[in-house]
């Protein structure tokens, strides 16, 4: 069921329960969220760079926290994730689905967005890190004055 026989999640039967059921995917959020918050907000207190980057998947479903100075979302296509879902994690498209539905739309995200990063099926791993580093030496430079 949740736990296989080595003791590991299976993530599969977990994102079965928790993104065909509402209920169970609010009960999990509820226990899961304050937590993850909470030690996002000890690891940048002990971060020692100009910056730190939280990465935080239910951004817009949770609301921007007060330690968030800038959304930098890293964007793609409903088809994309599609792709990506499908291949991560080996579910059908009706799993695919539920999964894409409980998230905030491709819009909502980018709504919210100060700047994106687009990270499509044809972008490069090169393309990807010219974006990366153009950033990165955006923060930094605003980290340093």
């Amino acid at each position: 069921m949740a736990l296989q026989q080595d003791g590991s999640l299976n993530r599969k039967y977990i994102k079965q329960r928790i993104f065909n059921d509402a209920s169970e995917r609010t009960w999990l959020n509820g226990l899961l969220h304050p937590l993850i918050r909470q030690q996002t907000q000890k690891q940048i207190a002990a971060c020692a760079s100009n910056y730190a980057l939280a990465v935080i998947p239910l951004l817009v479903e949770t609301g921007v926290p007060d330690f968030v100075d800038f959304v930098l979302v890293v964007d793609c296509s409903v088809e994309t994730q599609y792709q990506r879902i499908s291949a991560r994690d080996g579910v059908d498209f009706e799993l695919a689905q539920s999964i894409i539905a409980a998230q905030a739309t491709r819009e909502a995200r980018l709504a919210m967005a100060n700047a994106t990063i687009a990270n499509e099926c044809e972008t490069s791993a090169q393309q990807l890190a010219q974006q990366v580093s153009h950033w990165h030496q955006v923060f930094y430079r605003l980290s340093s004055s």
